[in-house]
């Protein structure tokens, strides 16, 4: 909780941080908080999170913020954690590992979503284009 504190030093903070218990995904528990912020004098409900790794040492940590005042959707936010990935870990083994053990235990949120993923499970292409009937006048 303090971490996510710390770093809303330069917003203003309308709701203290709280806790918020905690959502599981691919980096086990995270912990989260709750707060507001008013970036633009309009309120904003915010979910913050930070998840601390001993071996390498590291911390994954940040938030997410609503439109508005309304409750932030912890599925949202979990799908957001679910898709985070690593570009590069040049020269550290350790950090590289972390993020590979974690994608085997990813869940691939939104997977029947065809919004949220670019090939939903359940489909099936045919080798033989259908016919297909449209309605309306035809134009001769």
């Amino acid at each position: 909780m303090s971490e996510v504190a710390a770093r809303l030093i330069a917003f203003t903070v309308t709701d203290d941080v709280k806790p918020a218990g905690v959502i599981d995904g691919k980096f086990g528990a995270v912990p989260l908080v709750d707060f507001a912020i008013a970036p633009d004098g309009r309120e904003r409900r915010c979910l913050g999170f930070a998840r601390a790794f001993d071996d390498p040492s590291m911390q994954l940590a940040g938030w997410y913020c609503s439109a508005g005042n309304e409750v932030v959707d912890r599925a949202v936010l979990a799908c957001a954690l679910d898709r985070f990935t690593i570009l590069s870990a040049a020269g550290d083994s350790k950090v590289a590992d972390v993020f590979a053990r974690a994608e085997l235990k990813r869940s691939f949120c939104g997977r029947r979503n065809p919004i949220l993923a670019a090939t939903p499970e359940g489909r099936t292409r045919s080798a033989e284009p259908r016919s297909v009937k449209l309605r309306g006048h035809r134009l001769q």
